[in-house]
């Protein structure tokens, strides 16, 4: 690997084309999600989200935080070709591990007790699925810890193009189900690979420095990332056992409907965190770097830069989905997701934490504070794992049987007491005040829901009663309502009127310019 890298992209630069790859991607999820579950119905949707969510997990439990020790280290130094190929044959390792527990899994009499209901078929396939998407997103954080995330954001962008077209042909042709879908992805996810690692080029090591024989560093590595795993490894078995066991009770209480359910409620509010997520890693890179450097005084301007903006953002588009959720629902999913709109509103609100949890999460990974971390994650999971029974059982087993609304709400409230508690401990690291980043949580979340509200009652007088033209309109009106907000009060989501002239100032250059 060549001593000098290339120049790596600002921060700027590098989250401004995040957000702008991010809300083609955004448009193209829109799209995506309201073909995908009409096209494959509640049951086989729920199917799909139950064994994708399974074998995540499953990874999940095999990388107990190598993947965070290495893009951490990575940023750190960025030219130690040996580490790449260490941790690029340990993710082997574990991708051929879980095809094979996919593919051989279902000859077992265990299997119907594990996958109620599933086909070998689509068992295999989603192991497959998972494996591919953790090998992009490896690929995708080492962008970001190269800090070239121009590049490799333009080939999402062509990737989840080529996605929605392969779906919508499916669609139209009348040939999308469950196992079509799965190939379909298993494309996308090949292309977005193949142009991940070619944008790699030059800063990341060949192909041929990681699968050369040697290795004789290899122990000297393993014992690094254990090092700052280790504190991770009761947390991610716990973790894998309460995330399987929250979608089985789910799966075995309400059946592969419910899951369905569950599985369009969670990724509309993951659309509501694209935006948000798009920071993470980046953010992370320079917590990490400042680390390095002992600078705590960088980090803790990282934070209170960066943290109420961005969850000022999650919370603009959650609370206004929450507002809306029956009309998203339909509209999105059809009549046979109607009674998805309570887990929708519900799950509408899980991004706002989500923001606070993986930004928390990447200062704690960033330090190495992952023992401290772990604790908190523990604790809030035990407590999760009565929650969730009592949530989904039936009332002959002393339970609600809310079903997807049940589980949305726990996973929701386990959220909120988790992502304070990394707060609070985040906050006395880098000496800011807990109380005020909690005052704007509760600030935010009233003020943008109340202004979504208003801005659904305005909608309700849109003439001839269309559903999409009044979400439009209602959206229109909550659009404005927040513009006038962030220019009269700027301070109350975290900006200064210096940051949004400046912003003003450049979308003027770029019209001037077009």
């Amino acid at each position: 690997m060549p001593a000098d890298l290339p120049l790596n992209d600002s921060l700027r630069k590098r989250y401004a084309f995040k957000v702008g790859t991010n809300g083609v991607g955004a448009a193209v999820s829109l799209l995506t999600q309201a073909i995908v579950p009409r096209g494959l119905g509640p049951a086989a949707f729920g199917d799909f989200n139950y064994l994708t969510s399974f074998f995540t997990q499953f990874i999940g439990f095999w990388d107990p935080g190598m993947s965070q020790a290495f893009l951490t280290k990575l940023a750190q130094r960025p030219q130690d070709a040996g580490m790449v190929a260490f941790f690029w044959r340990f993710a082997v390792l574990i991708g051929l591990a879980t095809v094979a527990f996919g593919v051989l899994g279902p000859a077992f009499p265990w299997a119907r007790l594990l996958w109620p209901g599933q086909r070998a078929m689509a068992i295999a396939l989603a192991a497959g699925l998972v494996c591919l998407t953790w090998a992009a997103q490896i690929l995708g954080n080492m962008a970001d810890a190269y800090g070239v995330t121009v590049r490799t954001e333009m080939v999402k962008m062509l990737q989840k193009l080529a996605g929605l077209a392969l779906v919508a042909a499916l669609f139209w042709g009348g040939r999308l189900d469950l196992t079509n879908y799965f190939l379909c992805l298993y494309a996308a996810s090949v292309l977005l690979i193949a142009g991940t690692w070619h944008s790699l080029r030059g800063h990341a090591p060949a192909p041929a420095q990681v699968w050369s024989p040697g290795g004789e560093a290899g122990p000297r590595y393993l014992h690094e990332f254990l090092d700052y795993a280790r504190p991770l490894l009761a947390y991610s078995i716990i973790g894998f056992l309460v995330n399987i066991v929250d979608r089985w009770l789910l799966q075995v209480f309400g059946g592969s409907q419910q899951q369905g359910f569950f599985g369009l409620a969670y990724q509309i509010g993951a659309f509501c965190f694209l935006f948000v997520g798009a920071m993470t890693p980046l953010l992370m890179r320079e917590f990490a770097i400042a680390h390095g450097r002992a600078d705590r005084e960088e980090m803790a301007r990282l934070f209170r830069r960066n943290v109420p903006v961005l969850v000022c953002v999650a919370a603009a588009f959650s609370c206004f989905v929450a507002v809306q959720a029956d009309r998203i629902t339909a509209i999105m999913g059809g009549s046979g997701f109607s009674a998805a709109g309570p887990a929708v509103l519900i799950m509408a609100y899980y991004p706002v934490y989500q923001a606070y949890g993986q930004l928390g999460a990447a200062l704690f990974y960033a330090t190495g504070q992952t023992r401290q971390y772990s604790r908190i994650g523990i604790a809030v999971m035990f407590l999760g794992l009565p929650a969730t029974y009592f949530m989904l059982a039936p009332a002959h087993l002393h339970g609600l049987g809310w079903g997807a609304s049940g589980l949305a709400l726990k996973t929701l409230l386990l959220q909120f007491v988790s992502v304070n508690a990394l707060l609070y401990f985040n906050t006395k690291y880098l000496k800011l005040s807990f109380w005020t980043y909690l005052f704007q949580q509760v600030a935010v979340l009233v003020g943008f829901t109340l202004l979504a509200v208003g801005a659904r009652t305005c909608a309700c007088a849109f003439p001839g009663g269309n559903a999409l033209a009044e979400l439009l309109y209602a959206g229109l009106t909550y659009s404005a309502a927040l513009g006038a907000l962030v220019w009269l009060f700027p301070q109350a989501v975290g900006l200064a009127r210096a940051d949004i002239e400046v912003l003003l100032a450049g979308i003027g250059r770029f019209a001037s310019s077009r």
